[in-house]
């Protein structure tokens, strides 16, 4: 008998387990148990588990300065002609305040949260690591609404918001309050 199952070990990284039961037998791989048993005979049932990287890869499209993501439908700021075409940098209040009264193309933007921002990230290309059809982006940090440890979580006095970076894909947490980060913004999702 054989049985097959599919679940998804990571959203970001979209992750996913194969596991074929072809037979009992039990084998511990980093961690994951495999149940099994010996037959007579010296049979050996097992559970074979493998691990694929499925790479969902999103089709942007660009219109008139927005560029829409087709896996999230979130769709991002890629004109900054408001800001004199250079991209928009701030503290992470002002980062807030900007993507709240943007009015490119009907309004309706904010600041995206970690998980969105990162989902744009291209770890297959460098300075930028993001898609080509974003044609404006700073190899460098730009801000997103999370906070870091939950709502003002103060370490050493100060309070820290989360940022992905857009040389490498990093992310890193930084004081919100005095740093001075790029600011993308979207809209759509939650």
């Amino acid at each position: 008998m054989v049985q097959i199952w599919v679940s998804s070990l990571s959203l970001l990284d979209t992750m996913f387990a194969v596991c074929v039961k072809i037979l009992d037998f039990e084998i511990n791989i980093k961690g994951m148990t495999m149940i099994g048993k010996t037959q007579k005979k010296k049979t050996f049932h097992f559970l074979l588990v493998l691990l694929l990287t499925v790479g969902l890869s999103a089709d942007f499209v660009r219109t008139d300065g927005v560029v829409t993501d087709s896996i999230t439908l979130l769709e991002w700021q890629d004109d900054y002609s408001d800001n004199g075409g250079s991209i928009k940098s701030a503290t992470w209040q002002n980062a807030i305040d900007y993507c709240e009264g943007l009015t490119l193309s009907r309004g309706g933007w904010r600041l995206p949260n970690m998980n969105e921002l990162f989902s744009i990230t291209d770890h297959s290309t460098y300075a930028p690591a993001i898609d080509a059809v974003f044609l404006n982006t700073q190899h460098d940090f730009y801000w997103t609404s999370t906070v870091y440890g939950g709502t003002n979580l103060l370490v050493g006095g100060f309070i820290f918001a989360r940022a992905v970076g857009f040389e490498n894909g990093r992310t890193l947490n930084d004081y919100r309050d005095t740093t001075i980060k790029y600011v993308r913004c979207v809209r759509g999702g939650n």
